[in-house]
């Protein structure tokens, strides 16, 4: 292990695997222009990875339960399952929110609640 690199530890991270509706493929394009041929020699490969479909309008109900927080292997923080208080009347009462590290799971949204005082769910557009 490399000196002075911090370590995520998977405190409160479901070990469930992803809704399928949420995760769609991600593309690989390294190395490559806009007509898709190779430019850059030696880029590729990797681990594959899947995209995950985030709410970040929120124009659904703003009251919600945190129902599970996933590990997101595109972004640096990990994104929360929230489940709305509108139910049925939405089409997909669950979407995903991203969410700070700290949070623990099950806590409620309120749209006037900031968390941590960093940023508040009202201010998101």
């Amino acid at each position: 292990m490399r000196s002075k690199h911090s370590i995520t530890r998977a405190q409160n991270v479901s070990s469930e695997r992803p809704l399928r509706q949420f995760v769609t493929g991600k593309d690989k394009s390294a190395g490559r222009n806009s007509k898709g041929r190779i430019t850059i020699f030696y880029r590729g490969g990797g681990e594959k990875r899947s995209q995950r479909t985030i709410d970040l309008k929120r124009n659904t109900s703003p009251v919600g339960v945190v129902e599970r927080i996933e590990y997101d292997p595109n972004r640096t923080s990990r994104i929360a399952m929230v489940r709305w208080a509108e139910g049925a009347a939405v089409d997909r009462p669950k979407k995903f929110n991203s969410l700070q590290k700290k949070l623990h799971p099950t806590p409620k949204i309120l749209p006037s609640i900031s968390i941590k005082d960093q940023f508040s769910f009202s201010s998101i557009p």
